[in-house]
C-alpha cells in the first residue's frame, strides 16, 4: 500500500495566491489534485490510502505539539503505526510551493530525506514524469533535513511541490492543464513503485 497525503489542513491551509487568484489556497487545491491522482491510481489497481487531517477534532487540529502542527504529528504517528504493521510501501505528500514575495518563484520540485536511497528513487521518477508532462520549470530533486514528515516516517517518503501557488504564471498552467499534472503525478508514483518493487 502507498499513502497519498494532503499537505497542511483546513485550519493551517498553507500558502495562497496573493495577486490574480486570491481564492486559491494550498490545502484546498491539493485536495482537488490528490482526489484525481487517487482515482487514477485506484483505476490502475494501485492500493492507495489517502491521508487528510481534516477529520480530526477541530480543537486537536488547531493546536501544536513541540512546535509542530498537531495535524502533522498525527500524520506521522498514523503512518508509522501502519509501517510497524508492514503495510506501507511509500509515502507521497503533496504541497504547493511559495516564496516570500509573489511571482518570484516558478516550477516543480520533489524533496526527499538526506540519505534515503529509496526516497531519492521515488523523487527521481516523479521528477522525470513531471518533466515529461508538466510544462513548468524543473527545479530538480532536493534533499531537506528539516522536514518532519520526510525524516520521521519509517517508510520511504517524498514531498511533491508541482508548482508555486503564488506565481500567476504557474497557476495559469495549473488551471489550464490540471489533467496533465494528474497524469504526471500518477505515472511518477507508479514508476517509483516499480523501481522499488513495491
Amino acid at each position: 500500500m502507498i499513502i497519498l497525503s494532503d499537505g497542511h489542513d483546513e485550519i493551517f491551509t498553507g500558502a495562497k495566491n496573493k495577486t490574480k487568484y486570491p481564492d486559491l489556497k494550498e490545502h484546498f487545491e491539493i485536495i482537488k489534485i490528490n482526489d484525481l491522482v487517487e482515482k487514477r491510481l485506484k483505476d490502475g489497481a494501485i492500493d492507495v490510502m489517502r491521508l487528510n487531517a481534516d477529520s480530526l477534532d477541530p480543537v486537536r487540529l488547531a493546536g501544536h505539539t513541540g512546535g509542530l502542527p498537531n495535524s502533522l504529528v498525527w500524520k506521522v504517528k498514523t503512518i508509522n503505526a501502519l509501517c510497524d504493521k508492514g503495510k506501507v510501501g511509500a509515502i507521497f505528500e503533496t504541497h504547493l510551493n511559495a516564496m516570500p514575495s509573489a511571482n518570484t518563484g516558478r516550477g516543480h520540485e520533489v524533496i526527499y530525506a538526506p540519505g534515503s536511497a529509496k526516497g531519492k528513487i521515488l523523487a527521481e521518477e516523479l521528477d522525470k514524469t513531471l518533466d515529461k508532462y508538466w510544462p513548468t520549470k524543473d527545479r530538480n530533486v532536493k534533499t531537506e533535513e528539516q522536514l518532519y514528515l520526510l525524516n520521521k516516517t519509517r517508510a520511504p517518503a517524498v514531498i511533491i511541490e508541482p508548482f508555486f501557488i503564488d506565481s500567476d504564471l504557474d497557476v495559469e498552467i495549473y488551471l489550464a492543464k490540471m489533467d496533465m499534472l494528474v497524469i504526471a503525478l500518477a505515472e511518477g508514483i507508479v514508476c517509483g513503485m516499480n523501481r522499488l518493487g513495491i
